[in-house]
């Protein structure tokens, strides 16, 4: 991967421990910096990443897909879903829920965001009965 120089005056992108390509991704991709978002992805940054992962290497937090969908950036859901490696079907552990997993459809239903189901919901293969918090399932 070449030389990534932030440009996103995130604090989180200047710990030296970060890879700081998808920290930077992850940061933009919640705070409508598309151009940010854009650069990373020509980079080679992972669509699909998350910032943490626990002991049993299990995703926790968000992607960048699910980021887009709650801070309500339709710009960047849509720049990121028409990426071909990005997994609209990912779930991840939501931080501290100890549930089996959420998905981007679950993240669109819970914040309340009809554009984000709508477009979610022509995807083939979509689950809308996988269960995440507490067992719900995206449509309860």
């Amino acid at each position: 991967m070449p030389e990534w120089e932030c440009k996103c005056e995130c604090a989180k992108c200047q710990r030296p421990e970060s890879d700081s390509v998808s920290v930077c991704f992850l940061a933009s991709c919640q705070t409508w910096k598309l151009d940010i978002v854009t650069a990373a992805i020509t980079m080679g940054v992972d669509v699909n990443v998350t910032l943490t992962q626990d002991n049993d290497k299990k995703q926790i937090g968000m992607t960048g897909l699910m980021l887009s969908i709650k801070n309500n950036h339709p710009p960047v859901f849509n720049l990121l879903l028409a990426q071909p490696t990005v997994d609209k079907h990912q779930t991840v552990m939501a931080v501290g829920a100890g549930c089996p997993g959420i998905s981007a459809l679950q993240v669109a239903c819970a914040w309340g965001r009809p554009w984000a189901v709508a477009r979610l919901g022509r995807e083939e293969g979509l689950e809308v009965n996988s269960q995440g918090w507490g067992g719900w399932t995206p449509l309860t």
